[in-house]
């Protein structure tokens, strides 16, 4: 049963792309896992295939690991495969457990199809690049009766911080009492593209009250942690109004109450680095 708040709204919104952010602690990753297993031994059967990305292969340990204690006991007779870090339902569902570093990797999933498509951690990529070629391959062949599923989870900060919050247009206006962000559904690409609804759900570690039964010194540790006043605003209260993932983080420890250059041309003899 999801937790009531973030994880219950997570769970339930029909949109195409959602971002389920916030604070450490709040269940983002067992709510992701859900958001694929919900639909399983329904009634779309092998046809229901899903698969969930990090953006290196050893950040998958924990998630796999998480996945391991809780679908055996939900789903009996469920199988997991080491080798392909695949699970399978006795039903035919698959859900599997992958990396995707870099664009250059895009072989490894050209052709494939997934109807339903996960990225933990997403600011962990520098940019949209893998974000979005991997929408190529978000298809069904069972038709508008099968639910189309692009769903993520990210606390802010991480060297991807800046595109994440650009794309769900963060912070919230309500932050830190909206929970629900407005659905985007006016968004356009580069070539004037209408491109797909997607919202943003914000999650509290208050919601995670089994963690914090277990653990009441949990968020005390978490705070301690913090080596900054952006980085304890992140990991305590998933602000996104920090200031990260560039090379001047903490100059500035609110982008709101700023005033800085909003573009300029470099002098020639500039060397710039991409993050």
């Amino acid at each position: 049963t999801p937790y009531p708040g973030s994880q219950e709204c997570f769970l339930a919104d029909p949109a195409y792309e959602v971002l389920l952010g916030g604070s450490r602690g709040g269940g983002k990753s067992a709510a992701l896992l859900w958001s694929f297993a919900q639909h399983c031994q329904r009634r779309f059967g092998v046809a229901w295939r899903g698969i969930i990305l990090r953006r290196q292969k050893d950040q998958l340990d924990e998630l796999v690991k998480l996945s391991r204690e809780i679908f055996p006991r939900a789903f009996p007779g469920i199988e997991f495969n080491i080798i392909l870090k695949t699970w399978k339902w006795p039903s035919g569902e698959e859900l599997r457990f992958t990396h995707f570093e870099n664009i250059s990797e895009y072989m490894n999933f050209q052709g494939q199809s997934w109807p339903w498509i996960g990225f933990e951690e997403l600011t962990t990529w520098p940019n949209d690049e893998c974000y979005r070629f991997l929408m190529t391959c978000h298809r069904s062949t069972r038709g508008s009766n099968m639910p189309l599923l692009l769903r993520a989870t990210s606390n802010p900060s991480s060297v991807g911080h800046n595109w994440v919050m650009t794309r769900f247009r963060l912070p919230l206006a309500g932050f830190p009492h909206q929970m629900k962000g407005p659905l985007i559904d006016d968004a356009r690409d580069e070539r004037g593209t209408l491109l797909p609804e997607r919202r943003y759900i914000h999650s509290k570690i208050e919601e995670n009250l089994l963690m914090l039964a277990n653990d009441p010194g949990y968020i005390d540790r978490l705070c301690a942690g913090a080596t900054s006043e952006s980085q304890y605003r992140a990991f305590r209260y998933g602000d996104w109004s920090i200031t990260a993932g560039g090379m001047f983080d903490d100059i500035w420890p609110d982008v709101r109450e700023t005033c800085i250059v909003t573009s300029f041309d470099p002098p020639p003899t500039w060397r710039i680095t991409p993050a």
